[in-house]
């Protein structure tokens, strides 16, 4: 069940990240943390992959945090 305060806590991060340049570095950044935030995470990782379909995945970018 989610809180009113977490409801709260994801819809002020979604404003925030609307207010960064879309698909930067800086709003990934953003998101992970506040996604971590939320959750209580200590680590956290966004990647891009591409090759899923052909089973050779290849790792394009990724952000870390807490690592």
């Amino acid at each position: 069940m989610v809180r009113f305060d977490e409801l709260r806590h994801a819809l002020r991060l979604a404003g925030e990240l609307r207010e960064l340049p879309r698909g930067s570095e800086l709003q990934k950044r953003h998101a992970l943390d506040g996604l971590c935030a939320l959750v209580g995470g200590q680590v956290g990782l966004w990647c891009v992959t591409e090759g899923m379909d052909s089973g050779r995945v290849m790792l394009l970018s990724a952000i870390d945090r807490g690592f």
